[in-house]
């Protein structure tokens, strides 16, 4: 679709199955929520369905400067700008935008109107992106309260308010408080709407989006797939909505130790997007930042680094300063630099997630006790260990108090605070919190996932330290298993670990066992 002058529009067609039902039931139930008082207000809606919104914004300035509305009408367009502004990212204007509109609206209408309580929506929704999740889950609280009073039970509406509270929810590690307002709104929706409406697919990815936070990853896979069924059959092959559905698949199969599979989607996502957006859109930089973790993962850095660095070139210009993506990135970029030894651009780049942190999210949110777990590790290197040894407890308590005993992230807590307590010599502590680490990943890790060998190569560490060599080695073969598969053939997990096995041999007497070891290790860290 494109505008060749100010009263002519080119639109290219594509022919359909007149004789598919799904097809025909989506076209229908388009044409009832794509209304408006002329042509063009419903030209305008259609251009958003389609993810053209820099046409629509067109449109709609132009409606705005050659047309005369009542208020309600002005009231919409300029909702309709807020929301296309929200979509750029440019979330300051938005709310200038809703602003128009609410002020305009609460003049002439009465306080439970439906159009009042969408511009409240608008703003929850705009306190959501900003990272206030406290004021957003009030506004959508008093919004599905109004609606209930003029609203029947089943009305779609209330439905996307169950939606807006479970994101709130996910957002802040309320995961059975979202799942529960998830399955409300899906059951709702699926009653009302065609099985390949858009709205379905966007729970079917929340849903995901939980399930991969509570490291449940088959449900997640699962949820994300439908996801990407319905919207592959609704909408264009460009359309953003395809993108985000990329890198949630993205995501899981990075949980899931599967970097090759993950920064493919990735990649397909990030190819969408500069397709859709502005070089500078907000969508890109969450682009760049997963490419670069799983760069990271698979031990490329100077990769990870420049795509994190690209994310937070763009975050910095279009997000609040103290919003927790910025803080994200920052907190990427200091383990980035912590793996590659240098301690204190790590330091400073956690210090500036950790202020940001503390300042937008609850003290037990889990992306602290990330942090906490990095700020431990990096003090733990530093040789700093009573630090070391708080920051790692902190992300223990954190995850012990937030999530279930067998939840993958609980491991990482028990796996780092147990390293600690190795390079500090206290062997039996390490064990003890390896083994809870390990009964946990046995549990829900695939067999070949990276960090089970990861846990593996520790407790082969511990073994060759209390001289249990016949241990040592069986644990090391292990980790050397996994990650020959699973990582790049010059990964450092790898280079450490033939050095690892060599001194294991060498212990035990067996020099000529031992030799390729070290020359492998000396040839890989040549290369």
């Amino acid at each position: 679709m494109a505008d060749k002058t100010n009263n002519l529009w080119i639109v290219k067609l594509q022919v359909t199955n007149n004789n598919d039902p799904l097809l025909d039931s989506l076209t229908k139930r388009l044409r009832q929520e794509i209304q408006g008082t002329t042509g063009w207000h419903r030209l305008g809606q259609l251009l958003m369905h389609l993810g053209q919104f820099d046409q629509a914004e067109q449109l709609y300035h132009t409606i705005l400067d050659q047309y005369t509305f009542d208020e309600e009408d002005r009231a919409w367009v300029f909702n309709q700008l807020g929301e296309i502004r929200k979509e750029h990212g440019d979330y300051i204007m938005a709310v200038k935008y809703y602003d128009q509109a609410y002020e305009l609206l609460k003049n002439i209408l009465p306080k439970y109107h439906p159009k009042l309580i969408n511009c409240m929506n608008n703003f929850g929704m705009i306190f959501t992106e900003m990272g206030d999740y406290s004021k957003a889950l009030q506004v959508f609280e008093i919004v599905l309260d109004f609606q209930k009073n003029i609203l029947p039970s089943d009305h779609l509406h209330i439905a996307q308010s169950y939606a807006n509270i479970g994101d709130i929810h996910s957002l802040m590690n309320n995961y059975t408080k979202a799942i529960s307002a998830y399955k409300k709104a899906l059951e709702i929706a699926t009653n009302i709407l065609p099985s390949i409406h858009p709205a379905l697919a966007s729970l079917h990815n929340r849903i995901g989006c939980v399930y991969n936070d509570m490291g449940e990853y088959t449900k997640a896979l699962s949820s994300y797939k439908k996801t990407f069924e319905i919207r592959q059959k609704s909408l264009p092959m460009d359309h953003p909505s395809l993108a985000a559905s990329y890198a949630s698949i993205s995501s899981v199969y990075h949980n899931m130790g599967e970097y090759s599979t993950a920064l493919s989607c990735a990649e397909k996502s990030l190819e969408i997007c500069q397709k859709s957006f502005s070089s500078d859109h907000p969508d890109l930089a969450t682009c760049y930042g997963n490419i670069g973790t799983v760069y990271n993962s698979l031990g490329a850095y100077s990769k990870a680094l420049e795509f994190y660095e690209k994310a937070l070139e763009i975050e910095k210009h279009f997000l609040p300063r103290d919003h927790p993506n910025i803080a994200d990135t920052y907190n990427g970029i200091g383990s980035l630099y912590a793996t590659m030894g240098n301690d204190s651009k790590a330091l400073s780049a956690f210090e500036k997630s950790l202020e940001t942190y503390q300042k937008a999210l609850p003290p037990n949110h889990l992306k602290l006790a990330a942090l906490y777990n990095n700020l431990g590790n990096l003090y733990k290197s530093t040789d700093e260990y009573p630090k070391a040894l708080s920051y790692c407890t902190k992300a223990l308590m954190i995850c012990q108090e937030t999530l279930p005993s067998d939840h993958p992230t609980l491991l990482i807590a028990y796996h780092n605070l147990g390293k600690l307590h190795q390079v500090m010599g206290e062997y039996a502590k390490a064990l003890t919190l390896y083994q809870k680490a390990l009964e946990i990943e046995e549990k829900t890790l695939t067999p070949m996932h990276p960090d089970l060998a990861y846990l593996y190569s520790s407790l082969g560490e511990v073994y060759l330290e209390t001289k249990d060599y016949p241990k040592a080695l069986l644990f090391f073969e292990k980790a050397r298993t996994i990650w020959q598969k699973t990582l790049p053939s010059n990964h450092l997990h790898l280079l450490n670990l033939h050095y690892c096995i060599g001194k294991v041999y060498q212990a035990m007497g067996d020099p000529i066992k031992a030799l390729p070891f070290f020359k492998h290790f000396v040839e890989m860290f040549r290369s």
